[in-house]
C-alpha cells in the first residue's frame, strides 16, 4: 500500500499526506 502509516494509523488519519499523518495524531 502506499500509506505506510495507514497500517499504523486509522483510515482517515492515513488520508492527509505521509508527513502530515504522524503530525496529526
Amino acid at each position: 500500500h502506499g500509506h505506510e502509516a495507514a497500517s499504523l494509523f486509522p483510515p482517515f488519519v492515513s488520508r492527509p499526506l505521509k508527513g502530515e499523518t504522524t503530525v496529526r495524531l
